[in-house]
Parts: structure tokens; sequence; C-alpha cells
């Protein structure tokens, strides 16, 4: 699906695959990836990461009409992946966010883009996490969880577009923080919420 005026276009899936299609997907990683995989001992982080890139990849290439093995993902210095840029291309920009088996991405060409999932947990003290770190008048919004998980997603989802720090966005007052250059959409999932944000490309991040 696609949000907004920015043409974010948004992939959810599962990290639950069939060990043919984890095979499939296996085999458009590089070699890096490959590598990474091979040194992961948890046999279901492994899995999680085949499904998680191999499915990045897939989305990507459709996207940019090349093979998914062509697909040139690089990192930044904390480790995220980018897209490289390439001459006579607009620069791509990519999110990517799980929660459990649940996997969403976000792409856009409009700018800086960050993407969140969360799933509900019974056993998380939210409105402890609230009281440390929203604001007093964010407080007199959430009335239940779901209020509270769509407001933590937008956070997050903007912390990633930014590339700043989480802490920092969450102790933020949405009301004020998000100028004119900001975009953001929130959707309910199963037990659950996920939002998106993007920061327009001409805004310094």
């Amino acid at each position: 699906m696609t949000r907004g005026d920015g043409q974010v276009l948004i992939w959810s899936g599962s990290l639950r695959l069939s060990a043919l299609r984890l095979a499939a997907l296996a085999s458009a990683l590089s070699l890096d990836e490959r590598e990474r995989v091979r040194a992961t001992r948890s046999p279901l982080a492994r899995r999680r990461f085949i499904a998680s890139r191999g499915q990045l990849r897939l989305f990507l290439g459709r996207y940019l009409r090349i093979s998914p093995k062509d697909v040139p993902i690089g990192h930044q210095l904390e480790g995220r992946p980018v897209l490289q840029p390439a001459a006579g291309r607009p620069t791509v920009q990519f999110s990517v966010s799980h929660t459990g088996d649940d996997v969403v991405y976000a792409l856009t060409t409009g700018g800086a883009v960050g993407i969140d999932i969360e799933r509900t947990r019974p056993d998380l003290d939210w409105r402890g996490l609230a009281a440390r770190f929203f604001s007093h008048d964010e407080l007199r919004q959430l009335w239940q969880p779901s209020d509270f998980y769509r407001l933590w997603t937008r956070k997050e989802a903007m912390a990633k577009a930014a590339g700043g720090s989480l802490v920092a966005w969450l102790g933020m007052d949405l009301a004020t923080a998000v100028t004119p250059d900001w975009q953001l959409w929130s959707w309910s999932v199963p037990d659950g919420a996920a939002s998106v944000a993007l920061r327009a490309s001409h805004s310094p991040c």
C-alpha cells in the first residue's frame, strides 16, 4: 500500500516461512549477509534474518527492476542497512521493523523514512513507560494500551527517519516536535499498532 503525497510504499510480511522459501531467499543474500548467517548461533535468529533480509531484497529488487541479488545494500556506521546510491537513479530510502515473526517495510524517494510495528505485550507496564517518557499533554490522551502503542510507534518511526536517539524522541511532545516537513501515518494491526514517518528530503536530518 502507499501512504500520502510522499508516496511511501509499505509492505508487510511474515518471518515464519517454509524451509523451501527460506532456501530461495538465502540464495539472494550477499556474501557478507551469508557470513552473518553462518556466524549467528541461534537457529531462530538465523531464520528471521534470512527471511527479513531476503524479503527486503525482493521488495527493493521489484521496485528497482533488478535481481534481488544485485540490490546494492550497504550499512551505515551504526550498522543500519541502506541502499547505496547509483548514478541516474533517485535516492531511495527504506526502513524495516519486525516484532516476533511479523515484519513491515517502508520505501520512498520522498525523503528520510522510518517505520515501526509493535504488538501488545500483556506483561508490559505501558503506564509506567508512558509516565517515564511522555509529556503531560500526551499522558492525558492515553486511555488504553492501543493509545500507548500508537504514540510509541510514531515516536520510534520518527527516530529512525531522523537518525537520532530513540530515547530523545520518546521524550519529545509530538504536538510541538512535528514540523511541516514531517508526515506521519499510523494504523492498527492485530493486537498492536504500526506507524511510518517521512521527513522531506529538503529538510536536514
